[in-house]
């Protein structure tokens, strides 16, 4: 008679399959490692994992040298620690090393240029946050499976909430689009940057469809008026066509490009030219699409016989 297999049996199984058991047990270091490392956390971060091999930032090279001797003692407190052999080396490198990063509070301030000494001094007057207020803002969730990481997660959620309260009475404003906290007088960098990749994704298919046009034509389609955006975006559209035409040149001559993709390749080299002179390839000279494309590409074209006209 069949019988049916534990969900989470199944679970286990799939996640052994993928290997994913082994990542999920390896990424605990980063939350181990204070506890093993002890006041030497100060000077030596974990900053990633490469398979089984773990990477650590520390503030000099004496640090390095001297972990280094310690290596094989630390992988022995990790690894009993994961309950497993998951990691076999540690790579210890002072080029990784951050030096707010040791500031613990201070690189929260420095990001703000705040005073650490007035920021310390808020969050000893704020040390009562309960965990119903947290609750209330839905910012926590226990982590029954993993105390330490639940532990964690707190602190750090703690932290969080008591930079935003401080920020704010310090005159800081929230964007009411995304809640990212900035300077006053400034407007708010994620939206900022989530406009400027909608205006260059705006200009990118305009030029696509006509790149003859020319960027006081561009700057009225598109509402950019910031020329520098203009130029960025013709200049990847500019890569990517020469790229994509040269290789399609080389097959052609080398007798391996389809037939059916020789006609888009012509209209990826008359786009091209269209690109660089503003004007429509049926208008120019064989002279204007020559020094238009370089002797070197026009002689490619020629010799795998494309015609742009």
């Amino acid at each position: 008679m069949f019988e049916p297999e534990n969900v989470n049996s199944v679970l286990e199984k799939v996640m052994a399959d993928m290997d994913l058991l082994t990542k999920a047990r390896r990424i605990q270091v980063f939350y181990i490692w204070p506890k093993i490392m002890g006041d030497i956390s100060v000077n030596a971060k974990p900053r990633r994992l490469d398979g089984d091999v773990l990477h650590v930032s520390v503030s000099s090279s004496t640090w390095a040298q001297e972990l280094t001797m310690m290596k094989k003692d630390i992988i022995e407190k990790i690894n009993t620690a994961l309950e497993g052999p998951y990691i076999k080396d540690i790579h210890f490198s002072e080029h990784l090393w951050d030096v707010s990063a040791a500031q613990g509070a201070d690189k929260t301030c420095h990001e703000h240029q705040i005073d650490p000494d007035e920021y310390r001094e808020f969050i000893g007057k704020n040390r009562g946050i309960e965990e119903k207020e947290l609750a209330a803002q839905g910012a926590f969730t226990p982590l029954q499976e993993d105390p330490d990481l639940s532990l964690t997660f707190q602190k750090f959620t703690v932290t969080m909430i008591k930079r935003q309260k401080y920020l704010l009475e310090k005159g800081y404003k929230q964007c009411p689009v995304c809640g990212y906290i900035y300077e006053p007088e400034k407007v708010c960098p994620h939206c900022r940057t989530a406009k400027e990749y909608r205006d260059h994704q705006r200009i990118i298919a305009t030029l696509e469809t006509h790149p003859e046009m020319s960027d006081t034509s561009l700057s009225l389609a598109t509402g950019v008026r910031d020329r520098s955006e203009l130029a960025r975006a013709r200049q990847e559209l500019d890569s990517r066509w020469h790229d994509a035409a040269l290789n399609g040149i080389f097959k052609a001559i080398s007798g391996n490009l389809p037939k059916d993709e020789r006609k888009a390749l012509e209209d990826c080299i008359a786009n091209l030219v269209a690109l660089r002179t503003n004007k429509h390839v049926a208008k120019l000279t064989e002279k204007d699409i020559e020094n238009a494309l370089g002797k070197r590409f026009f002689s490619l074209m020629n010799k795998a016989k494309l015609k742009v006209k």
